[in-house]
């Protein structure tokens, strides 16, 4: 579980900086304060699955993570179809699009295993008693 504390503090230090440094930027804005909330929600799955803690009830989780997956379908899919493309039709920075994909799909799954595992993988957690 060591691996998925240094997530979660990750995770938690990349959250810390955006709360400090979003009253000073300079596009204020409902889209920006819907990311931070987003961004703190998700915050407790990884805690919970890192140190094995149960927050709330499984669904809630689950529900959680159907939106997560849903939001990141929704935005950030688009751009992987694009730099796919630009890869495959050697456009732009086809060569950099070599490196880029793999590397962000593999941070991507790496981000998603313990939202995952929190919500569908831990019957121990869920089945203890309080």
């Amino acid at each position: 579980m060591k691996k998925w504390i240094f997530v979660f503090w990750f995770q938690a230090i990349l959250f810390g900086y955006s709360l400090f440094t979003f009253p000073f930027s300079n596009d204020l804005d409902l889209y920006g304060v819907a990311a931070l909330l987003v961004q703190g929600i998700l915050l407790l799955p990884y805690y919970g699955y890192a140190y094995e803690v149960r927050l709330g009830v499984a669904i809630i989780w689950k529900v959680v993570f159907l939106f997560y997956l849903s939001i990141f379908l929704i935005y950030f899919a688009p751009s992987f179809t694009r730099s796919i493309h630009r890869v495959i039709s050697f456009e732009g920075d086809w060569a950099l699009g070599l490196i880029f994909i793999p590397l962000s799909i593999f941070f991507t799954v790496i981000l998603f295993i313990p939202p995952y595992r929190y919500a569908f993988k831990s019957e121990r957690l869920w089945n203890a008693t309080a």
